[in-house]
Order: C-alpha cells, then sequence, then structure tokens
C-alpha cells in the first residue's frame, strides 16, 4: 500500500474513532439521565440571624476594643534598669551592630484578620496595625500567623506562637480514670 493511502486510512480510522466515543458519551448520558443518585444528609443549620440594632452597637463598641482588651498597667510598675546595669539606646544611636536579631525580643500569641480590623497579641498586650509599642516598635501589618514589626526601619516577620501548653494534672475524670489515677 502506498503511503499517501496509509496516511488516509488513518486518519479515516482516527476521525471515526473519535466519531463513535462522542455519539458513545452523548449515547450514555441520555440513557442515565433519568437515574439520580439521592445521598439523605440532615438539613444544614442555618446561620444565625444578627439584628440589625445589635450589628450597629457592635460596630459603635469597636473603636473601645483596644481600651478594653488592654488595660493601662499602673504607674508604678516601673522598674530602673540602670540598677541591672543596663543601658538604653538612644534612637539616634539606632541598631547598627546589634547582630542578627535587631529588634527586641516579641512574643506574638495571636493574629486577627478580617475584612476591616487586624488585630494581635504581643507580650500580652492588645494591639491593631499601625500601633506603636512602648519601646518604640510599630506594627507595621498583621497578616494570619504573624506581625511585621518595625522599629527605626528594621522590619523584622514575627510568627504567632502557641504560648497555651496543656496541664497534665488538668485532665479529665474520664481521661484520670482510662489511665488508672
Amino acid at each position: 500500500m502506498k503511503p499517501k493511502v496509509q496516511a488516509f486510512v488513518g486518519l479515516c480510522v482516527l476521525v471515526l474513532s473519535a466519531a463513535g466515543s462522542v455519539w458513545y458519551g452523548v449515547w450514555l448520558v441520555q440513557e442515565h439521565a433519568a437515574v439520580r443518585v439521592v445521598i439523605d444528609l440532615p438539613p444544614a443549620r442555618a446561620a444565625p440571624v444578627i439584628p440589625p440594632g445589635e450589628q450597629q452597637a457592635v460596630a459603635a463598641l469597636l473603636p473601645e476594643v483596644r481600651t478594653l482588651a488592654t488595660p493601662a498597667p499602673p504607674a508604678d510598675r516601673r522598674v530602673d534598669l540602670s540598677l541591672f546595669g543596663y543601658t538604653p539606646l538612644s534612637d539616634q544611636q539606632g541598631l547598627a551592630g546589634r547582630g542578627p536579631h535587631t529588634l527586641p525580643v516579641h512574643v506574638v500569641s495571636m493574629a486577627f484578620v478580617s475584612d476591616s480590623h487586624r488585630f494581635c497579641v504581643i507580650d500580652g498586650r492588645f494591639y491593631g496595625q499601625g500601633d506603636t509599642l512602648d519601646d518604640g516598635t510599630r506594627v507595621a501589618q498583621v497578616v494570619p500567623k504573624r506581625v511585621l514589626l518595625d522599629k527605626l526601619g528594621v522590619q523584622e516577620w514575627v510568627k504567632v506562637e502557641n504560648t497555651h501548653q496543656p496541664d497534665v494534672a488538668q485532665q479529665s475524670p474520664r481521661s484520670k480514670h482510662r489511665s488508672g489515677t
């Protein structure tokens, strides 16, 4: 058989097999269109509807959240660290020459991000994005699982740490019974 004829026969077989596959798929869908799989699921619970009056009340309280979540420390709790040999850096000296960790160590225990608000808890105190910590470090950005801190132009990402460790002594009575105690 000549090569031109072989190519033509091969092309015809390919087109016929593709057309047959399409026809079989259409027939299969039409044949089984009446068969439906029914899964018996419990009805979904609707989310509670918050009345508009309560939504407005919550929106009015949002500016006060920072003061409610972080009470001001008493004025007499300041400690004179110079008694322990601590010499503070002035802002003019900057942070040069302090090694790889150029920012003070802070513990971030929570970061909350919504469409309109970004909050975090740093060293046990509540801050919003853009707020300034007591040592002059600014909360530059809050994203889920980490916070960007900025001091004198030096920026550092700090991951959220889980500071809560479960206490073995506070097991439920059921788990104590299983362990034999």
